[in-house]
């Protein structure tokens, strides 16, 4: 058996590559995780939302020294309440528990309307369930490459 001897410097050397491999192998894997996420997500929003939810939902990735980290969602004011309900049909019970009046705006909705809440449609956790097995599998090939 041949004996390889190292240098410190080149041990953190070869060290210090591997990393950058590892780093750069997560990346790919997380941007292909993100982009699965978002499209599903779209996808389960379709039945609720066709307009600007759908159109707002997006992806973005960051990292520092210690930790690569992603998010799939949306910036709208309104998206908490389509995907966790409101009233009485609130996601743990956090919505009202009594019904309410609102004045509608638009021409779908002109006047006054009685309502107890609206169901909830949890278009980004069902996409999370539903890809658990993929979104594995992803990281899975992505770090395959490692010699």
């Amino acid at each position: 058996m041949d004996n390889i001897i190292l240098t410190m410097t080149q041990a953190i050397e070869i060290l210090d590559n591997k990393k950058s491999q590892i780093e750069l192998l997560l990346q790919e894997g997380l941007e292909k995780a993100l982009i699965l996420m978002e499209s599903d997500a779209k996808r389960e929003c379709d039945a609720i939302d066709e307009g600007l939810l759908r159109a707002s939902i997006n992806h973005a990735k960051e990292s520092d020294d210690n930790e690569i980290r992603g998010r799939v969602g949306t910036n709208l004011e309104y998206a908490p309440y389509v995907h966790y309900g409101t009233g009485i049909y609130a996601t743990d019970g956090n919505g009202r528990k009594t019904g309410w009046w609102f004045e509608g705006d638009s021409v779908k909705w002109r006047g006054k309307h009685f309502t107890r809440g609206q169901k909830p449609h949890p278009f980004l956790q069902k996409s999370m369930d539903k890809n658990r097995d993929k979104l594995a599998n992803i990281f899975k090939k992505a770090t395959e490459g490692l010699t």
